[in-house]
């Protein structure tokens, strides 16, 4: 299961990630508790419908707002109802 937790992070483990990337120093223990996050989150996340799997991304990985995610989605998707629909996955 997902939880809001997971999800703060999942994004500060992305984060890291990107930042060991960039040429940035991070310390090895760090980088390697990050993968593992990374990693247990996107096998978790398989599970999920496609849309939800998108909208994590945009939000929690490319650090995109609630605004940015919906219109990335597109539809008649708002920031409210994307902000809701995660938040009513995560309940499930």
């Amino acid at each position: 299961m997902i939880d809001k937790k997971i999800l703060r992070e999942y994004e500060q483990a992305c984060a890291i990630i990107h930042e060991a990337e960039s040429g940035k120093k991070v310390m090895k223990w760090q980088l390697a508790r990050a993968l593992t996050i990374r990693e247990a989150v996107e096998e978790k996340l398989k599970d999920a419908p496609l849309r939800i799997q998108r909208m994590i991304r945009f939000k929690y990985v490319q650090g995109m707002t609630w605004e940015e995610v919906a219109k990335s989605i597109g539809g008649r998707a708002t920031e409210d109802s994307a902000r809701k629909e995660i938040e009513r996955f995560l309940k499930k």
